[in-house]
């Protein structure tokens, strides 16, 4: 909740700041405000007391980081108003095809982080992340597409628990990590299916 439905008063700056939080989450993998006694939470939300500290903003561009420093103002009239979330550089800039690919080595790293990541997600955070690859560009979908194919061997539009252990144990990961990675991700009895 942001500081103003704390203090009782609910409008739209309310889910622009919620809008901060989900986008913090997504990209780190944790809760911007956390605390064991809600007292504290409510004292961090209040204060607006978080960080962009810990591995899993490692990643995560400079740009993305000012979006969601933007959004998470405890003065509303200092907050991005909806319009201007829409139209920060992070979300106009943003292009997955970038020209300087990474090593295969950092990007099946980075594509072990994002599974486990997912695999530990809640079931409200898994739909976000489908909604958020639904909604993506034509571009960003290709890119996706790609990494797909190179898990669907076979071609028929479907990730076999084969295929994934075949690519995946060429990068020395354990049977175990592939088991839970597979595990995580199998929600069609079996395999993987392509949304493309």
């Amino acid at each position: 909740m942001s500081p103003q439905v704390l203090k009782g008063t609910y409008t739209h700056d309310a889910d622009v700041w919620a809008i901060g939080v989900m986008t913090y989450m997504l990209l780190s993998n944790r809760k911007p405000f956390y605390h064991a006694d809600m007292k504290v939470v409510i004292r961090k939300i209040v204060s607006c007391d978080y960080t962009f500290a810990g591995k899993g903003w490692d990643h995560v561009s400079e740009d993305a980081k000012t979006f969601v420093s933007q959004l998470l103002v405890a003065d509303p009239l200092h907050r991005l108003s909806a319009v201007q979330a829409c139209n920060h550089k992070w979300l106009k800039d943003t292009d997955l095809l970038d020209d300087e690919a990474l090593p295969i080595e950092q990007y099946m790293d980075i594509l072990k982080e994002n599974m486990s990541a997912y695999a530990g997600a809640c079931e409200m955070k898994r739909l976000a992340l489908t909604v958020v690859a639904h909604k993506s560009t034509s571009e960003e979908l290709l890119e996706l597409h790609k990494a797909f194919k190179k898990f669907d061997t076979a071609r028929d539009g479907v990730i076999r628990k084969s295929e994934f252990v075949s690519l995946m144990k060429q990068y020395n990961y354990e049977d175990e990590e592939i088991d839970s990675m597979f595990t995580s991700m199998d929600v069609y009895g079996g395999t993987i299916s392509s949304f493309l």
